[in-house]
């Protein structure tokens, strides 16, 4: 890669990672292509010269979000877990991708069709996990019927917890913060369904 190939490349990566740190703060709708471009330090026509159009940018940002999303969920049933350490490697990749989810969900209605599609893929994704859990661990006991119930209560809880996000900083976590009382959602959804 020359100098220039390398100073393209850098400039785009700048305009990735800001552009996302910018719709997590502040949303779909009011990122405008000029706070971009002063918060990269480059000008409006930069932008243009790496993306077709500012929704081609935000579109980039989030399927490879949630590219990486599945790929650290699909790591979690790679082995038999107990309840404790599946929820705690859950939690885990929530608080990962935290800002980019908290805004998703909170701007669900304003993304394309292909982008809500990928965002339902992912809530599909996140329930099969769970489900699997409950196949490969034999100290719970749910009919097909119960888990999908008790998958969509506890889904359900993690999106409304996310849609609660106020402050997008790195040290900033509801899911840190509620993690308790998911863990005992979770346990008391499923408790009355353990094997004796």
């Amino acid at each position: 890669m020359n100098k220039r190939e390398l100073s393209k490349y850098k400039t785009r990566e700048n305009i990735l990672e800001k552009t996302e740190v910018l719709l997590q703060k502040k949303g779909y709708l009011k990122v405008s292509t000029r706070e971009i471009a002063d918060v990269c330090s480059i000008s409006q026509g930069s932008i243009f010269l790496h993306f077709e159009s500012k929704n081609q940018l935000f579109d980039h940002i989030l399927e490879s979000s949630i590219e990486n999303i599945l790929k650290n969920l699909k790591i979690i049933n790679e082995e038999i877990l107990d309840s404790d350490e599946f929820l705690k490697r859950l939690f885990n990749v929530l608080i990962k991708f935290e800002g980019i989810l908290s805004r998703t969900f909170k701007d669900y209605d304003y993304l394309n069709d292909k982008l809500k599609q990928e965002i339902d893929e992912l809530e599909v994704s996140l329930k099969d996990l769970i489900f699997e859990h409950f196949k490969s661990n034999d100290t719970i006991e749910l009919g097909i019927m119960d888990s999908f119930v008790v998958i969509d209560a506890f889904i359900s809880q993690i999106i409304v917890t996310l849609m609660n996000k106020s402050t997008y900083s790195k040290s900033s976590s509801v899911i840190r913060d509620r993690r308790g009382k998911l863990r005992k959602l979770f346990n008391i959804i499923t408790i009355n369904k353990k094997k004796t």
